[in-house]
């Protein structure tokens, strides 16, 4: 029989999701493992999201014994929210899983098991991503070393959330990884950067158990503004200054990381109807010492965005290429 059942712990940071937060509580509480620790955190929804999820635990009454409700007497954000799970958390391995998604019921006891056979601080596992439009499979690049998981953060070949990981907590404790507050976009990406650096094995599985909800309206991450393109800048600035000394192999695969998040970000103010020149050219001063060579990966097309020195014309030729894809 197999005896290993090491405590997991699963963070939830709840802010205006009672739309959905039922779906996600129902299946970390029905989950088929039994030694998991949930730590809910309050981030002083406005909505009725904890009236619905103490009523859900009166359902679980097994499960309502290892629960922790924080209540955060302000709104803190979701990276101050993060530290405070961190915080308060005591399981060997850590599940983060945002409360507008959900998981798979088997997903817990499937991922310890193949945690057991390969003894890995960190494991990435496949979602489906739920989109007004359609569901698709969100599958993660199939990494085996740190390196190799550095390399896809880096590349853009895999998501840089937390959720989709089953994390061993110590790289947090042990290696100083908090997240800053106020700095609530991006917080994700410098993490998965130094959990990255620090993880002595990392693996990654095709199997599918998260369930990654794009429908919430409600989400910081659902419109564009500059001001949450500048935390995320900011939290990339961080990740670069604590890379800058490790090495040319870190040092050339953050470059190509900032030079595709460049491209991105341009082409996302491009498809905004709003006019942000003046962010436009905040992000072409940030490219300014990236060459041709650091853009490996990226499309002709995105190359030629990148290099057009005009707003206006680098949004017409990106609106352009758009409509012949889509022609």
């Amino acid at each position: 029989m197999n005896s290993y059942n090491p405590r997991i712990s699963i963070g939830i940071p709840v802010y205006n999701v009672e739309k959905l937060i039922e779906r996600c509580a129902v299946s970390l509480f029905d989950q088929t493992y039994s030694n998991i620790e949930y730590v809910f955190v309050d981030d002083c929804t406005p909505d009725g999201s904890i009236d619905i999820l103490e009523n859900i635990l009166l359902r679980y009454p097994t499960r309502a014994a290892h629960v922790k409700l924080i209540r955060n007497s302000t709104n803190l954000g979701s990276a101050t929210t993060r530290n405070i799970i961190l915080d308060n958390c005591q399981g060997e391995f850590i599940l983060w899983v945002d409360a507008d998604d959900f998981i798979e019921t088997n997903a817990v006891a499937r991922l310890v098991e193949t945690q057991q056979g390969l003894d890995c601080d960190i494991l990435g596992f496949g979602a489906i991503k739920h989109s007004p439009r359609r569901n698709a499979p969100y599958m993660p690049y199939l990494f085996f070393t740190p390196r190799d998981m550095y390399t896809a953060v880096m590349e853009r070949k895999t998501h840089n959330a937390l959720w989709g990981r089953l994390i061993r907590r110590s790289l947090f404790a042990k290696n100083n990884i908090r997240f800053e507050d106020g700095q609530n976009v991006g917080e994700d990406f410098k993490a998965i950067a130094l959990l990255s650096y620090y993880a002595k094995k990392v693996y990654s599985v095709p199997d599918i158990f998260y369930h990654y909800d794009c429908s919430n309206v409600d989400s910081l991450m659902s419109s564009f503004s500059a001001k949450k393109a500048m935390m995320a800048w900011h939290n990339i600035d961080k990740a670069k200054e604590f890379f800058k000394d490790k090495g040319d192999f870190y040092e050339s695969a953050f470059k190509n990381k900032e030079a595709k998040a460049i491209v991105s970000q341009m082409i996302t103010l491009f498809s905004d109807r709003a006019n942000h020149a003046d962010f436009y050219r905040y992000i072409k001063e940030r490219g300014r010492n990236l060459k041709i060579s650091d853009l490996k990966g990226i499309g002709f097309a995105k190359k030629l965005i990148y290099i057009i020195p005009s707003y206006q014309v680098a949004k017409i030729c990106c609106l352009l290429l758009k409509r012949l894809k889509h022609s």
